[in-house]
């Protein structure tokens, strides 16, 4: 009987042995697991960061370019497509006569967006999306959407006082301007001034991060 019962105690320590293996194993691997999902975490909102950064600008240098740039693409095209409406159609005289006016509306554009709306889009579109946090074409989409529906009526209230030659129809005109303008711009600046300007803007200031892709290489 004394022999059964130290086979039994033996038997039951192994168990406890086993049990306890068990639970030592799992627990690491559970730490482990939280240690890649935090490393997964950190470098996903690393790269959030970096894409971010190509997508604004950093410095004035940097905002004066990208206002140019922006400007020029925006403008023209808009010249272009309200001289098209005027004549009743699209022909190669349009390129050349947008040039025109541009060297008007480019100004007052850049004037507008760099002194006055570039701050206040930018506050606009912060308080629909949070930087670091939501997807990176989320800010895009946000930024873009409201320099649309900030400069749009802008550049057309003055479009309409220095071509229209709208008289006291000036109230109507500048809102039937901007009714034909928006869908234009939108659209235009969504789909093809914004990935052209910011792909030209990130070949120009191509950023080489020596010291950050040398700590993720260590990480």
């Amino acid at each position: 009987m004394l022999e059964l019962n130290k086979k039994f105690v033996k038997f039951k320590l192994l168990y406890e042995e086993k049990e306890y293996a068990i639970i030592i194993t799992r627990r690491a691997a559970e730490q482990r697991s939280q240690r890649l999902l935090s490393g997964c975490i950190f470098l996903s909102v690393k790269n959030k960061g970096k894409e971010e950064n190509k997508i604004m600008p950093k410095t004035k240098l940097q905002e004066v370019v990208f206002t140019i740039l922006m400007v020029f693409v925006m403008v023209y095209a808009m010249i272009c497509y309200n001289i098209a409406l005027n004549m009743g159609g699209m022909s190669n005289i349009v390129f050349l006569n947008a040039f025109h006016e541009l060297v008007i509306m480019g100004p007052i554009a850049f004037i507008l967006d760099f002194f006055f709306i570039w701050k206040s889009f930018k506050k606009l579109a912060f308080r629909i999306v949070t930087p670091g946090v939501d997807k990176p074409i989320m800010l895009i989409l946000a930024i873009s959407s409201i320099t649309v529906c900030l400069m749009c009526p802008t550049m057309s209230f003055f479009a309409t006082l220095l071509f229209k030659s709208a008289g006291k129809e000036f109230i109507a005109v500048w809102f039937q301007t901007t009714a034909l303008n928006f869908p234009m711009a939108f659209f235009w600046q969504i789909f093809f001034a914004g990935p052209l300007v910011r792909a030209i803007f990130g070949m120009i200031f191509k950023e080489k991060e020596p010291q950050v892709m040398k700590e993720e290489a260590e990480y």
